[in-house]
């Protein structure tokens, strides 16, 4: 079985399971954070690397 990646724009290459740290990361700064503008960045930034995993998985 072969290691799925995800390429971010800018070439950059990771590991499914780096992407999904990544995520989880993210994740758990958010649920954290209580500045508004900090959390809408967070927020932001999951949402993306959610749709950038999910746009790259077959």
């Amino acid at each position: 079985m072969s290691t799925q990646h995800v390429k971010f724009p800018g070439g950059n290459i990771e590991t499914l399971s780096e992407a999904e740290n990544m995520l989880h990361a993210v994740s758990i700064d958010a649920q954290k954070e209580c500045e508004p503008e900090y959390l809408n960045e967070l927020i932001s930034l999951k949402s993306w690397l959610e749709n950038q995993i999910e746009s790259q998985k077959f």
